[in-house]
């Protein structure tokens, strides 16, 4: 019994190698003036490539479309092909873990700036301030978002995000990974907006327990049509 108990825990991770596609929702909560509390869920699809690395295995995503619902419905949001188009690939690493109840490995995806760029100074506070880029390229500063209200039509609106984004999973097989969406110091201001009645800046909340991650693999070589 406890040599086929060490033979099992000296045994290599399932082969992840391969092509996947992924789907991740972060839910935030947001306290509104008037509204009250809304919750906010971003859709984010994803198509990856996971190599071996050492023991190990090494992710390369490519971002393919977003989405965000708010719950009560307030307005619908959307993510122009420029802001999307201009979210970089990312390369992390698959880490397993032991000892952490409910975990057994994680993806730090990283450090992600939108609209502003850290070389050039701190967070942005003002659409002014020195580190408030054209992030997506679209000729307006920060990174646009649309917004279609009643009544008011379209609102372009004019944001800055920081985030470190990691995956803690608790499923890891040979078609399936899934697990929670955790984001430490996570930043969110909106500098402008074509409309001034939309510059708001609510307190944001991530919520891990209701945020998921989930890669379900895929042809290999496949592209971002395989996203939903």
């Amino acid at each position: 019994m406890l040599i086929a108990l060490a033979l099992a825990a000296a045994a290599p991770p399932v082969d992840l190698t391969g092509t996947w596609a992924a789907t991740m929702e972060v839910v935030t909560s947001a306290k509104i003036p008037v509204l009250g509390k809304t919750d906010v869920h971003t859709y984010q699809w994803m198509v990856a490539t996971i190599t071996p690395k050492g023991e190990g295995f090494r992710v390369h995503h490519d971002a393919c479309a977003f989405r965000a619902e708010s719950k009560p419905s307030l307005a619908s949001t959307s993510f122009p092909k420029a802001f999307v188009d201009s979210i970089p690939d990312r390369d992390y690493d698959v880490s397993y873990v032991t000892g952490d109840p409910g975990v057994v490995a994680r993806m730090h995806v990283g450090f992600v700036a939108v609209g502003w760029d850290p070389a050039r100074g701190a967070f942005p506070e003002t659409l002014d301030a020195p580190s408030v880029i054209d992030w997506d390229r679209d000729g307006t500063p920060a990174a646009t978002v649309q917004l279609k209200i009643p009544i008011f039509g379209r609102v372009d609106v004019y944001q800055a995000q920081a985030q470190d984004l990691w995956f803690d999973l608790s499923k890891v097989t040979a078609d399936v990974i899934e697990g929670t969406v955790r984001i430490e110091g996570m930043r969110q201001r909106t500098l402008g907006a074509s409309n001034r009645l939309f510059i708001q800046n609510p307190a944001l909340k991530q919520d891990p327990a209701r945020s998921k991650v989930r890669f379900t693999r895929a042809a290999a070589g496949a592209g971002c049509a395989v996203a939903p």
